[in-house]
């Protein structure tokens, strides 16, 4: 019984790992810009979406755990200097939505994995830029931070989770994902946005983080026979993306 629940788990651990090869290396110059691919339609979403819950399910949620070498050692004063650099007059407002688009660091991908199943879990709520879990004396991510000054701060994951699930909130980073997935990403992130009842879409104040390009550099570098374009590709997606974001959201 034992060994025939270790082979089911190998067999897991190979699926799995082939999946994210392919995402990950099987990308082409226009992929996704449009919005779409073949896989994205109503019967294929739902039975990748129940595979993944399948593997968060056998995984658990790592980033619970209240013990390990990786977790911040817990602060009792604030780490930065807070005496300069404070304007004359205390702003009207306060940023009141925080969310982010990016790769597999902005999902905070395996941030608490002691093993290899363990970088199936994506942490998002502990993730840097847009991870709200605990508060910034347990994790001083930039939420927490600016938690301490507007409590009402919205929009940032509040766990492990994949980005269909509500937990990740405003944060629709993709592992594998790739310089040209930010103009679909930065759509399904406005949508997401006005959808939610808690916005006021033209008053609130937001901060969105944007950090991808890592993937472009580490697989298509060396699968691409001209690389030398990537920087140049790389600069069309972001001014899509920026130029989109700009026209779409106050």
């Amino acid at each position: 019984m034992c060994q025939r629940k270790k082979m089911t788990k190998n067999s897991l651990e190979i699926v799995v790992f082939a999946i994210i090869f392919v995402q990950t290396f099987t990308h082409c110059e226009n992929r996704i810009i449009t919005g779409s691919s073949p896989l994205d339609n109503l019967i294929i979403r739902p039975l990748f979406h129940s595979f993944r819950n399948m593997t968060f399910r056998l995984v658990g949620q790592t980033g619970l755990r209240n013990t390990g070498r990786y977790l911040q050692q817990p602060l009792e004063e604030f780490p930065c200097d807070t005496t300069f650099g404070r304007s004359e007059k205390p702003p009207t407002r306060d940023i009141d939505i925080i969310a982010a688009m990016g790769d597999s660091l902005t999902a905070a991908t395996g941030a608490t994995s002691t093993s290899f199943m363990d970088l199936f879990m994506e942490n998002r709520g502990l993730a840097w830029c847009i991870g709200g879990q605990w508060d910034w004396h347990n994790s001083t991510t930039l939420p927490n931070i600016l938690r301490a000054f507007n409590p009402k701060l919205f929009g940032y994951s509040i766990g492990d989770s994949y980005p269909f699930h509500r937990a990740s909130q405003f944060n629709v980073a993709e592992i594998g994902a790739v310089s040209a997935d930010l103009p679909y990403m930065a759509r399904t992130l406005i949508r997401r946005i006005k959808s939610d009842r808690r916005v006021n879409f033209k008053k609130h104040w937001k901060m969105l983080t944007i950090s991808m390009g890592g993937n472009d550099i580490c697989s298509f570098v060396c699968t691409w026979d001209d690389p030398e374009s990537l920087p140049g590709k790389h600069r069309v997606s972001l001014l899509r993306t920026l130029r989109y974001i700009r026209d779409n959201m106050p």
